[in-house]
C-alpha cells in the first residue's frame, strides 16, 4: 500500500524544517491561550459571570490547540505500534487540531483584513506578521493531514485490513455539532 500525496509531501526535509519553525511560531500563542482560558475560565467561574461568545470561542480554540497537539503527540508515539495503538482516539485529537488550524489561520486573515480596511494596523510588516502565522497553522494542519493518512496506512500494513475511518468522522461531526449546540445554549 503506498504513501497518499501528502503524506508523501510531508515527510520531506523541507517539510519538517516548515512544521519546525511554524511551531516555534504557534506553541507560545497556543501556551497563552491556554493560561488565558484556564485564568479566565476559573475567574469567571469564581464570579458567576457568564462568558461572552468571544470568550467561548477563544476558549475553544485554545482546547482545540491542546487537543491537536495531544494528538500529534499520541500519532508519534503511536506510529510503531499501531495495532495496540487507540486509532480513533488519535484520529479525533489530529481531526480537532486541523479542524483548528484551519479555524485560527481564517480567522487571522479575516482579522487582519479587517484591521487593515479600517487603516488601524498599516505596513508591510503587518502583512509579513499575518501571512508567517497563518502559514504557520496552514503548515499544523498539513502535518495533521499527513498523520492521519500514515497512520491508517501503517495499521492497514500491520493488521491486513484497511482502518474504516468514515464512523470516525461521523464521530467527530457529531462532537463538532454538539459543541456547537452548546455553545449557542450557553450564549442565549
Amino acid at each position: 500500500m503506498g504513501k497518499q500525496s501528502i503524506d508523501r509531501w510531508a515527510d520531506t526535509r523541507a517539510f519538517r524544517f516548515a512544521l519546525l519553525f511554524a511551531g516555534l511560531a504557534i506553541a507560545p500563542v497556543l501556551a497563552v491561550g491556554l493560561a488565558v482560558t484556564v485564568i479566565g475560565g476559573g475567574a469567571m467561574l469564581l464570579d458567576g459571570t457568564a462568558p461572552d461568545l468571544e470568550q467561548v470561542v477563544f476558549g475553544l480554540l485554545a482546547i482545540g490547540g491542546a487537543l491537536g497537539l495531544l494528538g500529534y503527540a499520541r500519532a508519534h508515539a503511536g506510529a510503531a505500534r499501531p495495532d495496540l495503538h487507540n486509532l480513533t482516539a488519535t484520529l479525533l485529537l489530529l481531526r480537532a487540531g486541523v479542524a483548528t488550524a484551519l479555524a485560527v489561520a481564517a480567522i487571522a486573515a479575516v482579522f487582519w483584513h479587517l484591521l487593515v480596511s479600517r487603516a488601524q494596523w498599516q505596513g508591510p510588516e503587518s502583512a509579513g506578521v499575518t501571512a508567517c502565522f497563518v502559514a504557520a497553522n496552514l503548515v499544523w494542519a498539513m502535518s495533521g493531514v499527513a498523520w492521519s493518512q500514515r497512520l491508517r496506512r501503517r495499521y492497514a500494513e500491520v493488521a491486513g485490513h484497511a482502518f474504516d475511518g468514515l464512523p470516525v468522522l461521523l464521530l467527530f461531526v457529531a462532537l463538532a455539532l454538539a459543541t456547537a449546540a452548546a455553545v449557542s445554549t450557553a450564549t442565549l
